[in-house]
């Protein structure tokens, strides 16, 4: 039997502050900051405990859609849809068309609305706020849940307390956006404001009904956006062009500062919304001194200090709240004070050096992945890995050659019109303007290096003539 709450998670973010890990096509919610699973997976495994048989809806950038299965996968979550977006309007939209959805499974359904790059400790005490949240919503009011502050973050939203309404259910008094400090230490004193955590639980009914009343413009254009858009059995491919007209903006912003129906529910755990290096080292178990080190890391005579590499060693000597996160093409040093200011920089990069702030240098696609081992003038090297049952789209380079040298694995290659397999020590040879294709039948990795040369090394220079992925 179906549950009358359908989850929706958001997982539209870019993670910007979390660079050099974070980057715009993998962002911070796929990253494994605090144990085995990423957020994402740990968002949707608190979901699929509260949906019992009802779908989870992900809305999602429509590059990442591949992400989530993988990572879906790897959690064995099923009964998942997706909400693909061609580029981020903010929570509005993105909360606006997941009602919409919800509502064409059933009339009297609700949604429970969690960001996926958060971490809530205690999942028994998270179900226990759902459930006062559900008898709130029940009653017609647009529910939000509220952390109880441990110190005077300047990087969250506040929601100050009204009377009470029910156990455990308050009228919301003001809406306050990210404070100086000051006014964050005298919150923490008066014990009547919480964190404002962006998980919500609202009716359909009543989140569309106060959509259609306080804006008007969103709800028009997400029925627009969701007329015009592409609707497979797993998947809704929201409309580029139709989309790019809505207005990009938040649901606090756009209903709940202006609705009368605003309530919140405490929630008593530990919650993290991983908004800077910061609160990743917060939320991490730290040494005596209150270092965290994760990765290949030697620290001495430190305090107080996030150290973090995916690859390289790093070794750090009499560091004071210093943040290192080293990956294989970038480093980044920073005081913990300008955790908040990694934005910038990224910014910065956008003006300069693109790449940097878009991918890895591991790379995943929906066939598998490739890394970047070593690139300069007229050449670049890769190795790529082809999942079992995968291939990839047959194609045409103009400018470059390639040779490809089987590690491990069997290759499948279709070379111009030959069709062969390679094993490992094996290797082909593909000239420009030559049609090929690598794909994987076997059930173990497929594991090569690939070496391009010639005038012009870049992703865009591929023409693809068919593609299992519809990516043609």
């Amino acid at each position: 039997m179906r549950s009358n709450v359908v989850p929706v998670v958001l997982a539209g973010g870019s993670g910007t502050r979390l660079w050099p890990l974070s980057r715009e096509l993998h962002p911070k919610q796929f990253l494994k900051l605090i144990s085995e699973r990423s957020l994402f997976q740990e968002t949707l495994l608190r979901a699929e405990q509260i949906a019992e048989h009802s779908p989870i809806l992900v809305v999602c950038n429509r590059e990442h859609y591949f992400i989530c299965l993988d990572q879906l996968q790897e959690i064995a979550v099923k009964n998942v849809q997706f909400i693909l977006e061609p580029v981020g309007k903010n929570t509005a939209p993105a909360i606006t068309i997941a009602a919409l959805v919800a509502k064409e499974m059933g009339e009297d359904l609700s949604i429970l609305v969690m960001p996926s790059d958060h971490w809530i400790e205690n999942a028994v005490h998270f179900k226990e706020a759902v459930k006062t949240a559900k008898e709130a919503a029940e009653k017609g009011f647009l529910v939000t849940f509220g952390v109880t502050p441990t110190s005077p973050k300047t990087g969250y939203g506040y929601i100050e307390m009204g009377e009470s309404l029910s156990e455990g259910v308050f009228k919301i008094q003001h809406f306050i956006e990210k404070p100086p400090l000051a006014t964050a230490e005298a919150f923490l004193q008066t014990k009547n404001y919480y964190w404002n955590s962006g998980i919500f639980y609202f009716q359909v009914k009543t989140i569309l009904s106060e959509m259609m009343r306080l804006s008007p413009v969103i709800y028009q254009s997400a029925i627009a956006t969701i007329h015009a858009s592409e609707k497979h059995d797993q998947y809704v491919q929201l409309n580029t062009a139709v989309f790019h007209e809505c207005p990009n903006n938040s649901i606090d912003y756009e209903v709940m500062e202006k609705t009368d129906r605003a309530v919140v529910v405490p929630l008593n755990t530990t919650w993290n919304d991983m908004g800077c290096w910061v609160s990743v080292a917060e939320a991490n178990n730290s040494d005596e001194g209150g270092n965290v080190q994760s990765g290949n890391v030697l620290l001495q005579e430190s305090e107080n200090c996030y150290i973090s590499t995916d690859g390289r060693f790093v070794a750090a000597l009499g560091l004071k709240n210093q943040i290192v996160v080293s990956t294989s093409d970038a480093v980044l040093v920073a005081d913990k004070r300008y955790s908040q200011s990694v934005k910038t920089i990224v910014n910065e990069l956008k003006k300069k050096q693109a790449h940097l702030t878009k991918n890895h240098p591991l790379v995943h696609r929906p066939w598998g992945s490739y890394e970047v081992l070593a690139e300069g003038k007229n050449f670049q090297v890769k190795r790529i890995v082809v999942k079992s049952g995968a291939r990839l789209s047959l194609q045409v380079h103009q400018h470059r050659a390639e040779h490809w040298v089987v590690v491990s694995g069997v290759a499948d290659v279709v070379n111009d019109e030959k069709q062969f397999t390679l094993c490992a020590n094996q290797s082909t040879y593909i000239p420009p303007k030559t049609k090929h294709r690598l794909g994987n039948s076997q059930s173990e990795l497929l594991i090569i290096i690939e070496v391009q040369t010639g005038a012009h090394i870049s992703e865009e220079d591929i023409v693809r003539l068919e593609d299992v992925y519809a990516r043609v």
